[in-house]
Protein backbone atom coordinates (compact mmCIF):
# COMPACT_ATOMS: atom_id res chain seq x y z
CA UNK A 1 0.00 0.00 0.00
CA UNK A 2 1.44 3.42 -1.19
CA UNK A 3 1.55 6.27 1.54
CA UNK A 4 2.64 10.00 1.67
CA UNK A 5 3.99 11.55 -1.15
CA UNK A 6 4.37 8.55 -3.37
CA UNK A 7 0.70 7.60 -2.94
CA UNK A 8 -0.33 11.62 -4.11
CA UNK A 9 2.37 11.06 -7.17
CA UNK A 10 0.45 7.61 -8.23
CA UNK A 11 -2.84 9.87 -8.20
CA UNK A 12 -1.14 13.07 -10.59
CA UNK A 13 -2.36 13.85 -13.50
CA UNK A 14 -0.04 14.11 -16.60
CA UNK A 15 0.34 17.11 -18.25
CA UNK A 16 -1.48 16.23 -21.15
CA UNK A 17 -4.40 15.37 -19.30
CA UNK A 18 -4.14 18.68 -17.54
CA UNK A 19 -4.03 20.43 -20.99
CA UNK A 20 -6.70 18.94 -21.63
CA UNK A 21 -8.77 19.65 -18.88
CA UNK A 22 -7.77 23.91 -19.54
CA UNK A 23 -9.83 23.06 -23.24
CA UNK A 24 -12.32 21.35 -21.51
CA UNK A 25 -13.16 24.44 -19.55
CA UNK A 26 -12.27 26.57 -22.49
CA UNK A 27 -15.10 25.31 -24.39
CA UNK A 28 -17.09 24.59 -21.73
CA UNK A 29 -16.75 28.99 -21.70
CA UNK A 30 -17.99 28.39 -25.16
CA UNK A 31 -14.83 29.47 -27.08
CA UNK A 32 -13.37 28.28 -30.02
CA UNK A 33 -10.36 26.38 -28.90
CA UNK A 34 -8.78 26.19 -32.63
CA UNK A 35 -8.37 29.87 -32.44
CA UNK A 36 -5.18 30.86 -33.30
CA UNK A 37 -4.93 33.12 -30.01
CA UNK A 38 -5.95 30.12 -27.59
CA UNK A 39 -3.90 27.47 -29.27
CA UNK A 40 -1.40 27.68 -27.06
CA UNK A 41 -3.74 28.29 -23.88
CA UNK A 42 -3.88 24.89 -22.51
CA UNK A 43 -0.32 23.92 -22.68
CA UNK A 44 0.34 28.02 -20.78
CA UNK A 45 -2.06 27.52 -18.16
CA UNK A 46 -0.93 23.95 -17.36
CA UNK A 47 2.86 25.31 -17.42
CA UNK A 48 1.60 28.09 -15.13
CA UNK A 49 -0.20 25.85 -12.30
CA UNK A 50 2.91 23.67 -12.06
CA UNK A 51 4.96 26.37 -11.62
CA UNK A 52 3.07 27.89 -8.68
CA UNK A 53 2.43 24.64 -7.19
CA UNK A 54 5.99 24.21 -7.17
CA UNK A 55 7.08 27.19 -5.95
CA UNK A 56 4.27 27.19 -2.66
CA UNK A 57 6.01 23.49 -1.94
CA UNK A 58 9.29 25.37 -2.26
CA UNK A 59 8.33 28.72 -0.21
CA UNK A 60 6.51 26.79 2.37
CA UNK A 61 9.83 24.14 3.05
CA UNK A 62 11.61 27.19 3.19
CA UNK A 63 9.53 28.74 5.63
CA UNK A 64 9.30 31.74 3.32
CA UNK A 65 6.12 32.35 2.35
CA UNK A 66 3.14 31.30 5.11
CA UNK A 67 1.24 28.21 4.80
CA UNK A 68 0.44 26.99 1.60
CA UNK A 69 -3.29 26.38 2.15
CA UNK A 70 -3.64 30.37 3.19
CA UNK A 71 -1.82 31.97 0.70
CA UNK A 72 -3.97 29.62 -2.12
CA UNK A 73 -7.05 30.61 -0.25
CA UNK A 74 -5.76 34.38 -0.70
CA UNK A 75 -4.99 33.62 -4.69
CA UNK A 76 -8.74 32.31 -5.20
CA UNK A 77 -10.49 35.10 -3.05
CA UNK A 78 -12.70 37.40 -5.36
CA UNK A 79 -11.69 41.07 -5.14
CA UNK A 80 -13.79 42.69 -2.58
CA UNK A 81 -15.43 39.67 -0.90
CA UNK A 82 -14.03 38.05 2.18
Amino acid sequence: MATGKKMLRSRKPARKQAEEAVSVLLRWADEDVTRESLLHTPRRVARGIHKWGVSMVTSQRMGTFGTARSTRTEFLQVPGRS
